[in-house]
């Protein structure tokens, strides 16, 4: 689903059948239900295609290593994705709940959320270093 956190990444959920519902896939239901094998093979191809479409319309090539190269890119999430601040924008996640994930190991937390924390960490370290800097301008 990785593919589509790039190319949707406004939406709550990205597993396979909340992305169903939010885009509206166009899947039988007579073809099987959700977690079957027959039903999830049919809403991820129907996934599929639409991810293809999005990337296109992006405006990223049209060929199978820049699709793979998107895919596996690093993902930034503007919410958190999971847990008590799921949903909530990062910036607002508290300092220490980043830290604690960074100091996690278990349970151990993909490179992506990983990457996010760490980024947002150094986004307010900057932030607060810019905001101790005596002003330059002369006192009036």
């Amino acid at each position: 689903m990785r593919l589509a956190r790039h190319a949707f990444p406004k939406l709550h959920g990205h597993a396979l059948q909340a992305l169903r519902r939010a885009l509206d896939l166009d899947v039988a239901d007579d073809v099987g239900v959700a977690h079957r094998a027959l039903g999830d093979a049919r809403a991820t191809a129907a996934l599929l295609n639409v991810l293809i479409r999005r990337y296109l319309h992006l405006g990223y090539p049209a060929d199978t290593a820049s699709l793979v190269a998107v895919a596996q890119a690093r993902i930034r999430f503007p919410r958190f994705p999971f847990g008590r601040f799921r949903g909530v924008p990062i910036a607002r996640v508290p300092d220490d709940y980043l830290e604690w994930m960074m100091r996690c190991a278990d349970p151990p937390f993909d490179a992506d959320i990983r990457g996010t924390a760490s980024a947002e960490l150094a986004r307010r370290t900057a932030e607060r270093a810019r905001d101790l800097r005596p002003s330059l301008r002369p006192a009036s």
